[in-house]
């Protein structure tokens, strides 16, 4: 999860280094980002509830990577239920 400017293109370098066989990696545009749509009323809550979207349809086991602002979503994410194996901020 990027930070608050982020888009899933500003994350495309770092996950491209971390796509491996091991690994399939999803950068996506956080609410009112880019491609990411500004659904109101905007949260933290909602965004947490996005990140869950994601996790679900990718098979729910993920590993989340958070930067900045997104960081501090993961965080929040992980102890409201989003099953998260790995966290890193």
């Amino acid at each position: 999860m990027g930070g608050t400017l982020a888009t899933a293109a500003d994350e495309a370098p770092p996950a491209n280094l971390l796509n491996a066989p091991r690994f399939s990696v999803i950068a996506y545009d956080r609410r009112g980002r880019g491609a990411g749509g500004d659904t109101a009323p905007n949260a933290v809550r909602r965004e947490v509830e996005d990140l869950a979207a994601v996790v679900e349809e990718a098979g729910g086991h993920v590993c989340v990577h958070g930067t900045a602002s997104g960081g501090v979503l993961a965080l929040e994410a992980a102890p409201s239920g989003v099953p998260v194996a790995q966290l890193s901020v």
